[in-house]
This record gives structure tokens, C-alpha cells and sequence, in this order.
């Protein structure tokens, strides 16, 4: 009863504080948030509170008496100066507060200066027993700032940096406050260091879950470091990326340290079963306290399944809203009738059965393919809906009635009221159905492809192929031609009769091996066989294949000749623009000519004028 009282206390001096507070920077208390306080505790979402009132809460930490738990839960979309400005206010309220217990941070972003507000506020926090990092990239460098500032804080009982982006490099890092506590122990109190375990203040839990880069060599150093260590009871590696040398290292581990309880190894796909029992095996009877402290902490898949189940027991009106009681206790889960699967798969979800379906635990969609015996394919979805066929006319007229006989004019306004939202809702439900008969009958009209085009396409690939093949093994024929040698597809070793289809190929020890031909394809049975002996050997089928071929060379042939006429246009076009070049310097030296001329001509004019 005292214990509840001074909590009740704590709670009404946290919320007068922060009524002050927002008269101080004009504005308004949020219920949320003085509902928190009264309950001695207080979680800000960035993404979701403005810069005013941001300043009101940091200026209700100030205090001694503060919040015995404060999360920090940040967007992608939240400003880097907001958020800055949040772990200040945290950082101010972990240097002042004399009550703050727990801090958790999630999703945010630590970097600069942020970190190292966050980091000088942790090295001068003098309650804190519980830190939780979740989400925020820290990274190597800014694990081991965090490592750094909470070794020499004896009150942090437990250190959780979850799915923080810690590597290989920071496993050292991560143990470095370990290594720390055992120094310091041993060095200040050598002979009841052992007599008094429980008793000293310290680390006792080091959890790394969610970090798949950490690596067997992460989880090596860690080991290796709580090898001598007397004060820690829990390690978490779930989802560290443990394989065979973490496990081997873990195992080595757990027979020479006796203080741990819990080591948690699960969710770690490259670790070896054997190893994995082997260490659970060493653990049972390690916690004969029976202590919950240290127990083991929940999967993700866990923590999953038991929202789902809390989300499942709570019932649910038409609206969607929590079915509450007088005192604001939610009732057990109400049972509800099954609704109708729906008849018309083109026609939208009614709210109904996605209300089912989240009470439920279904999948989404899952009455969909329960019912899809009933109706497959666009063509039930040009049929009318329920609502406007002759079922439509009987609620109108039934309303229409219900008006009538209604002899209060407020709910004969609402009626009417109803009366026109249920017309409108009406015909725009007919729209999306005619829109959406229109949609199916295009999309039955749109070419699919049929078993006889995907064969056909088969046959256009072997036959590229085919092609492909034969001019390969036609260039290399040209090529030993003019060198003088033998191709090695084609070696005079590799010939064993006239009768054999596929003759082995042979390679030369000094030539570079050549893939083999499809067995589709004949090979020829030596260098001299021509293309057409290919041909005429191999199936109608390679005959026509042979045909295509030479009238692929035809036209390579008549394109070279197109090409070979469009380069004597050009060196035609080339001489024409060369004598026009010379016309024209022609043209420049006649030009000088009469220059020259008529320089001379004023020259001698000149001369008989001075005479």
C-alpha cells in the first residue's frame, strides 16, 4: 500500500508538473500524455507531436522526480533536428532525475552529436538500471561510444542493443564493459569478490539480439572475454549469424564459467543441432533460484503470435471499436455469427469479413479462397448486386414505410436523411459494377498464351540454336581451310565410321577445348564434308533448318552488296567534293590575280600623277 501510494505521488506531481509546463510554452495538456504520467511513465513518438509541445515534455524531465520509464520511438519521416532535440531532453533528464529506471530508445537516429548528447547523459546517470537500444543503426563506432559511457555506470543492470548493426568489429566493444566490472570488482574488494556476487552493483545482462553480422568471430571475442567473469547471468545471440566456431566457443564457455544461466542461441540458422542441445544441456539446473530476472527472453515469432492472440481475444463492433464495459475493462472475446462468404468475387469487401477475419486470426482474403468453389472468374462480377435488384427496391420501399408511419420529426429527418446516403451509396455501387463488368469483359478479350504458342516459341529457340551451331562449326571449317590445318571439332583421330552419328571430339593437347555441339546437330565426319552433306544426312526437319540458313546467306550476301554500293556512293560524293575544293581555290587564286592588278594599276596611276 505505501509502495502504491508514493507511485500515486509520483504520478500527480508529474502531471501538475506538466500542465505547468505547457502553460509555460502555450500549449495545451494532450490526455495521452497526462495518462502516462499519472502511471509514472511516459512514451513520445516523435513522428506524432509538434516542436512546442516537444519543448513542454523535455521541460517536464528536468526534474528530480521524473518518469520511472521513458521510451523514445521515432518515424523515417521525423526531422534530424526534432529528434536531436528529443535525446537532449533525455539526456538532461538521465543527468537530473533521481526515479528514472528504464530508458528505451527505438528507430532512432543516433549520429554526431545525437550520440554523444545520448552518450553524456549515460555516463551521468545515477538511477538507471535498464537500457534498450532497438532499431537505431548504430553501428561499430557508435556501440562502442554507447560501450564506452555505460562501463562505468554501476546501476545499468541490463544492456540491450537490438538489431543495432554491430559486426565482428564491435563484439570487443560490446564486451569492454564486462572486461571493465570484472577489473573493477577485483581490484576494490580482492577477497569478498567471490563471497559477495549478488550483493556488488553491475552489468548482469548483455543482450545482442538482431544482429546477423556479428559473426562467429563477434561472438569468439565476447566469450572469450566473460571466460573469467563472475557477474553476468544472460547473454542473447538470438539471430546473431552463430555458426560451428560460436557454438564450439559458447560450449567452451559454459564449462569453464559456472555464473551464467542463460544463453540464448536460438534463431540462428548456420548453428549445428548437435552443438545447440549441447549447450542447453550444460544450462538445466543452472537457475535453481527459479528467478524470472534472468529468463529467457521471447523470439520474435513469439512476440508475433502473442499480439495476434491479445488481438484476437478483444471484440469488435460493426465500427471496429473495442467493446469496453462501465469501468473501461475490455469483455472477454464475444462470439459472433459466421458471416456469408461472399456470392460475387468482383464485388468489394463488406467491413463484416474483415472484422472476421482480424477477430479470427484468418488470413487476409482467406473467406475468398474459401469460397472460391463458388464463383471463379470475371463473369459473376457484371451480374447485379444485391442491393440493386428487386431486393434494393424492397428496402427502399420498406424505408419509405418505416417514414411514413414515423410520427417524430427529428427521426423523421434522420430517416430521410438515411434514405438519401442509402440512394447515393446505391448508385455508386452500380457504377463500380458496370466499371467493373466493362474491366473483365476487356480482360477475357486479351490474347493469352495457349500451349500451341509456347511450343511454337520452343521450336523458334531450338531452331536459333540449330542456326547458331551450324555457323559456328562453318567458321571454324573456313578457318582451318586457310590456315592449313584441321579443326579440332573435326580431327582425322575422331573419325570412326560412316555409320556413327556422333562421333567423339578430340582435342589437341595445345588448343583451347571447344563445348560441345547439341546432339540435335550431325557433325560432320571429317574437315572436307560440306554444309549440304550435313544437311541431306540429317532429319526433314534439319533440311528445312539447312534451307533457312542459306537464305540467311543470300541475304548477308545482298546486304553486302548494299553496303559495298553505298561506299562507292561515298567516295563518289568524296571526289565531287574534292573538285569542288579545287574549283574553289582556283577561284581564290584568280581573285588574287586581279588584286595584284589592281594594286599595280594605282600604283602606276599614282606614279603619273606625281609626275
Amino acid at each position: 500500500m505505501a509502495v502504491r501510494a508514493s507511485a500515486e505521488c509520483v504520478g500527480e506531481s508529474l502531471t501538475r508538473h506538466y500542465r505547468l509546463s505547457c502553460e509555460l510554452f502555450d500549449t495545451y495538456p494532450l490526455p495521452c500524455f497526462t495518462h502516462q504520467l499519472s502511471q509514472n511513465r511516459l512514451c513520445l513518438t516523435l513522428h506524432t507531436i509538434d516542436r512546442d509541445h516537444l519543448e513542454a515534455l523535455c521541460h517536464t524531465l528536468k526534474n528530480k522526480v521524473s518518469p520511472s520509464a521513458l521510451t523514445l520511438t521515432s518515424g523515417k519521416a521525423v526531422d534530424a533536428g526534432l529528434a536531436e532535440r528529443a535525446v537532449e531532453g533525455v539526456g538532461v533528464c538521465l543527468v537530473a532525475s533521481l526515479s528514472l529506471a528504464s530508458l528505451s530508445l527505438e528507430g532512432v537516429r543516433l549520429r554526431g552529436r545525437t550520440l554523444r548528447l545520448l552518450c553524456e547523459g549515460v555516463r551521468k546517470a545515477r538511477t538507471l538500471k535498464t537500457l534498450l537500444i532497438r532499431n537505431c543503426t548504430l553501428g561499430d563506432s557508435g556501440t562502442e561510444s554507447v560501450c564506452q559511457a555505460v562501463k562505468n555506470v554501476p546501476s545499468i543492470t541490463h544492456l540491450l542493443l537490438v538489431n543495432c548493426g554491430v559486426t565482428e568489429r564491435g563484439g570487443t566493444a560490446v564486451a569492454s564493459p564486462a572486461v571493465e566490472q570484472r577489473q573493477r570488482h577485483v581490484a576494490g574488494h580482492p577477497q569478498a569478490a567471490t563471497a559477495l556476487l549478488d550483493a556488488m552493483r553491475g552489468l548482469r545482462r548483455l543482450s545482442l539480439n538482431g544482429n546477423p553480422a556479428l559473426g562467429d568471430t563477434g561472438v569468439t571475442d565476447i566469450a572469450q572475454a566473460l571466460t573469467e567473469d563472475l557477474w553476468i547471468k544472460a547473454v542473447d545471440l538470438q539471430h546473431c549469424g552463430v555458426g560451428v566456431d560460436g557454438g564450439v566457443a559458447c560450449r567452451a564457455l559454459l564449462h569453464i564459467n559456472h555464473t551464467l544461466e542463460v544463453v540464448d542461441l536460438r534463431d540462428n540458422p548456420f548453428l549445428p543441432e548437435v552443438t545447440a542441445g549441447e549447450v542447453t544441456s550444460l544450462l538445466q539446473g543452472r537457475d535453481s533460484q527459479g528467478s524470472s530476472q534472468y529468463g529467457w527472453l521471447k523470439t520474435s515469432e513469439e512476440v508475433g503470435e502473442e499480439a495476434a492472440e491479445d488481438h484476437q481475444k478483444e471484440g469488435y463492433r460493426g465500427s471496429g471499436r473495442v467493446v469496453r464495459g462501465r469501468r473501461g475493462q475490455p469483455y472477454p472475446h464475444i462470439p459472433t455469427r459466421r458471416p456469408k462468404l461472399p456470392s460475387q468475387l468482383g464485388v468489394p469487401w463488406r467491413v463484416e469479413h474483415r472484422l472476421y477475419e482480424r477477430r479470427e486470426g484468418l488470413a487476409p482474403g482467406s473467406m475468398v479462397r474459401q469460397g472460391g468453389g463458388e464463383g471463379q472468374g470475371g463473369g459473376e462480377a457484371s451480374e447485379p448486386a444485391k442491393d440493386s435488384g428487386p431486393e434494393g427496391e424492397a428496402n427502399l420501399k420498406k424505408m419509405r414505410k418505416l417514414i411514413s408511419q414515423c410520427t417524430d420529426p427529428t427521426l423523421r429527418k434522420k430517416l430521410e436523411h438515411y434514405k438519401k446516403k442509402y440512394r447515393r451509396e446505391r448508385e455508386h455501387r452500380q457504377k463500380v459494377e458496370r466499371k467493373l463488368s466493362r474491366i473483365h469483359s476487356q480482360l477475357q478479350g486479351l490474347h493469352t498464351l495457349d500451349d500451341s504458342t509456347l511450343n511454337h516459341i520452343e521450336e523458334c529457340f531450338l531452331k536459333f540454336h540449330i542456326l547458331l551451331s551450324m555457323m559456328q562449326n562453318t567458321g571454324e571449317q573456313e578457318q582451318s581451310s586457310s590456315s592449313g590445318t584441321v579443326s579440332p571439332l573435326h580431327h582425322p583421330s575422331a573419325e570412326l565410321g560412316g555409320n556413327q552419328a556422333h562421333p567423339e571430339t578430340v582435342h589437341p593437347p595445345s588448343t583451347v577445348p571447344v563445348p560441345p555441339v547439341p546432339p540435335i546437330i550431325h557433325q560432320p565426319l571429317n574437315a572436307s564434308t560440306s554444309l549440304n552433306h550435313v544437311i541431306s544426312a540429317s532429319s526433314p526437319h534439319d533440311s528445312r533448318q539447312g534451307g533457312d540458313m542459306e537464305t540467311v546467306k543470300a541475304d548477308n550476301s545482298r546486304q553486302r552488296g548494299d553496303m559495298e554500293t553505298v561506299k562507292a556512293d561515298n567516295s563518289k560524293q568524296r571526289g565531287d567534293m574534292e573538285t569542288e575544293t579545287a574549283d574553289n581555290s582556283r577561284q581564290r587564286g584568280d581573285m588574287e590575280t586581279v588584286k595584284a592588278d589592281n594594286s599595280r594599276q594605282r600604283g602606276d596611276m599614282e606614279t603619273d600623277e606625281s609626275r
